[in-house]
């Protein structure tokens, strides 16, 4: 799983509507914020990870969370986030 460590990337001046950019590797995703500490209760590892990315789309605040991620870790997860860039709500019209 790919997230961005937040305090890295204010640190680099990365900003989350960069991450998803046109153009860029996770163009069309959303962006989703959960604690590292949450996702290590779950018995998660986060760390960093720059250099696992695509060459034209770097960012220094990449990092990854590994560990399985069965149906009840999923749930659990997804309990405690908060969007960042949200998907579209499909009643919404286009600006």
């Amino acid at each position: 799983m790919s997230v961005f460590a937040e305090n890295v990337a204010n640190a680099n001046g990365e900003l989350p509507s960069a991450f998803v950019r046109e153009g860029g590797l996770w163009a069309g995703w959303y962006l989703a914020a959960i604690t590292a500490g949450w996702m290590r209760e779950l018995g998660q590892a986060v760390y960093l990870d720059p250099a696992n990315q695509d060459p034209n789309d770097i960012y220094q605040s990449h990092a990854a969370v590994e560990g399985p991620k069965d149906n009840k870790t999923r749930s659990k997860i997804s309990s405690k986030y908060e969007w960042v860039i949200p998907p579209l709500n499909r009643y919404d019209l286009p600006d």
